[in-house]
């Protein structure tokens, strides 16, 4: 296979003049460029079938010792001089070390989430433990100080929870144990964990009763940190001495669970990125109210890990915002 034309594009990419190129192979231009693709090129002599979307890897002599890829597309012609083979060459080095350098920056973000919630653990249960020292003390402030105490290791304690889940769904370390699950039962445990922080703004979780016998199948443990986190972020952005309602209805298939809050809600255009990973929203950011742009993205993975889905809506006409779980319900 020799050279018969040579755009000056690819003249200049091999490092030579577009006359150098004619009447000599490839081999000859670029030794070795063609080495572990030579079956491809074979397949389009023999069988003349085109070749589209080949990656090249290899060296020129323009930049020997440099590393370079290229996309190319293969395409046999015939023409009464003879069979010709037509090639679509396009530079894409940059393109990829650009791809590597974000694949490698997840995998760095991912280690340190795992990390830090690894670091994390000793310190609280430390805390945890003080707490409960300092309720013991005869002064009057020490119940006071012990609560306030406890609270925020609770806080940090989901926070860490979430940061390993994270680190576990994005390298894949994850598994579900499915069970059959009453939701009031889930809503209990949720409600009971949350409770604290809607004390601490004189808020109230109102349960609908419809919702307590339904009955899912997943994993207790994470879809209780799902409806943990929907109801945190539900306590976060909803005003004191406001209320959390929380719905559920049975689908053919399916069991709905709506969590509606009283906040700000979020702009028409962000509902559907309030659901990426750190994603806040423009109320969000212009609160003072601190978050991680985790919880409600970990909450749509776990919840589409049990072949279910996440979805939000703004409760119009009321302020708020609703979000529905949908879970598969036991056949």
């Amino acid at each position: 296979m020799r050279y018969v034309y040579v755009n000056d594009a690819l003249a200049s990419i091999n490092g030579k003049s577009a006359a150098e190129h004619l009447g000599r192979t490839v081999d000859e231009v670029v030794p070795g460029l063609l080495s572990h693709i030579r079956e491809y090129i074979a397949q389009l002599v023999e069988q003349r079938e085109r070749i589209p979307d080949l990656l090249v890897e290899g060296e020129t002599p323009l930049e020997p010792g440099t590393k370079r890829t290229w996309r190319e597309s293969w395409y046999p012609l015939s023409a009464p001089e003879g069979e010709f083979t037509a090639v679509m060459v396009r530079e894409i080095t940059e393109e990829q070390a650009l791809a590597s350098r974000v694949v490698e920056a997840n995998r760095q973000n991912t280690v340190l989430m795992a990390t830090v919630a690894h670091e994390l653990r000793n310190p609280l249960a430390s805390l945890a433990n003080a707490a409960q020292v300092v309720a013991g003390f005869d002064e009057p402030s020490g119940p006071g100080v012990s609560a306030l105490i406890a609270r925020q290791v609770s806080q940090l304690g989901r926070i860490v929870e979430d940061l390993e889940a994270t680190g576990q769904l994005r390298q894949r370390l994850f598994s579900i144990a499915r069970a059959p699950l009453r939701v009031g039962e889930l809503l209990d445990t949720a409600i009971t964990t949350v409770n604290e922080a809607a004390a601490a703004k004189a808020q109230s979780v109102s349960v609908t009763p419809a919702c307590l016998d339904q009955v899912v199948e997943g994993d207790r443990h994470r879809l209780v940190q799902v409806l943990t986190n929907l109801l945190s972020n539900a306590i976060k952005y909803t005003p004191v001495r406001s209320q959390i309602v929380v719905q559920a209805a049975r689908a053919p298939t399916a069991v709905v669970i709506d969590v509606i809050d009283r906040g700000p809600g979020v702009l028409p255009k962000e509902i559907g990125e309030m659901f990426q990973l750190y994603a806040r929203g423009t109320a969000a950011q212009a609160s003072d109210v601190p978050g991680s742009g985790i919880g409600l993205w970990l909450a749509r993975e776990l919840v589409e890990a049990h072949g279910g889905s996440l979805q939000a809506r703004l409760n119009w006409p009321e302020p708020g915002l609703a979000v529905r779980v949908t879970l598969p319900a036991p056949h």
